[in-house]
């Protein structure tokens, strides 16, 4: 949760959207590498974001941007969850 919960507070820009890289994610969020690339698969996989397919190593992604499936998960759970 902390993964979607940083996506959906980023500031969107002109056109409504937010994109993240895996480094802003982990210094954001404390996670690992490893975290984070699974965080992304599996948050994808669930229609919850959008990523931009080209590598930034070490992660297995460009950018992210939370979908609105994915705010609608977050708004849902986000007092359920700590994380």
């Amino acid at each position: 949760m902390i993964f979607l919960n940083y996506l959906a507070g980023l500031k969107r820009n002109e056109t409504g959207a937010a994109y993240a890289t895996g480094q802003m994610i982990q210094e954001a969020t404390g996670l690992s590498v490893d975290e984070i690339n699974d965080a992304v698969v599996i948050a994808e996989n669930r229609g919850f974001v959008y990523v931009h397919p080209y590598h930034n190593l070490p992660y297995r992604f460009g950018q992210v941007k939370i979908t609105p499936e994915g705010r609608l998960f977050w708004e849902e759970n986000k007092f359920v969850s700590k994380g």
